[in-house]
């Protein structure tokens, strides 16, 4: 094997290697820090400005001659090409430059980029010092949108049940993932993709099982009450959600046996309801 073939294929397989790693990279921070040093290229002065996240991976190196505004906007339009979002905050050297970029850049990187909200545009299009036809009209659509929307809201009380409905399932899911995700105070911080994934995954796997438990033994208890001559509405039913983990203890190792599971074992019983609650009920 020559030295012309190791090149012919790193220029052949190299950059859809490259594509590759980059796409299985995870997203990096958005707490970035931007410098410049000067270095020596060809014999030549140059500035070489690099930024970086808080955590030390490099995000963009740019080699420019001048060390201005137009080097540094070109640098963070670079960053915001390249990651797709803008950061939440930037530490510099006190260049005036970046900060000459950053408000020349201003509102249009962030619509582009999607983090900047409506309000803030219609702060941006009203504070010039000449009243703006194009704030006023965005301005009104907006008012118009609310008064439907609060109008929809006032006359539909199925809307608003079904709103809070899905609001009330919304945080009971929430509120169990919170519960069983106590680990590193529910936070993910692994670095790469893979392991991000496999966290995530088994966070999944646990409320799945845990949601499974429960309406298995939900629909146990309802039959055991029909048995017994209670009339329980099937609509009513449509309203329970299988989300409680009160009866579940959390903590300890959770273990997948590759085993089949044996359908044979019988259901554990159920608990009767207290003569005390009954009464309370009725």
């Amino acid at each position: 094997m020559s030295y012309e073939t190791v090149r012919r294929w790193v220029v052949k397989f190299g950059p859809a290697i490259a594509g590759n790693l980059r796409r299985l990279r995870p997203e990096p921070s958005p707490r970035w820090h931007l410098d410049e040093m000067v270095i020596r290229f060809n014999g030549k002065l140059m500035y070489l400005w690099r930024a970086v996240d808080d955590e030390g991976e490099v995000l963009e190196v740019l080699v420019q001659r001048r060390r201005d505004k137009a080097a540094a906007r070109k640098l963070m339009r670079k960053l915001l090409k390249k990651h797709g979002f803008s950061p939440t905050q930037v530490t510099t050297d006190k260049l005036r430059s970046y900060g000459a970029a950053f408000r020349q850049l201003g509102l249009a990187t962030s619509v582009r980029t999607g983090t900047a909200a409506p309000s803030a545009l219609l702060r941006r299009l009203a504070a010039y010092p000449r009243q703006n036809q194009l704030a006023k009209a965005l301005r009104e659509i907006g008012r118009i949108e609310r008064t439907l929307a609060t109008l929809d809201w006032l006359k539909d009380p199925d809307l608003r049940r079904r709103s809070h409905a899905g609001l009330n399932k919304g945080e009971a899911e929430h509120s169990l993932k919170r519960a069983v995700f106590f680990h590193r105070l529910g936070e993910l911080r692994d670095r790469t993709f893979e392991n991000q994934s496999h966290r995530a995954s088994g966070l999944n796997l646990v409320v799945a099982a845990i949601v499974l438990w429960n309406t298995v033994y939900l629909g146990r208890a309802v039959d055991a009450l029909r048995a017994a001559g209670e009339d329980i509405p099937a609509d009513l039913l449509a309203h329970v959600a299988p989300l409680g983990w009160e009866h579940i203890a959390l903590t300890g190792d959770y273990v997948w046996a590759d085993d089949d599971v044996d359908s044979s074992v019988a259901f554990r019983p159920l608990r009767r309801i207290p003569a005390s609650f009954q009464r309370v009920a009725a």
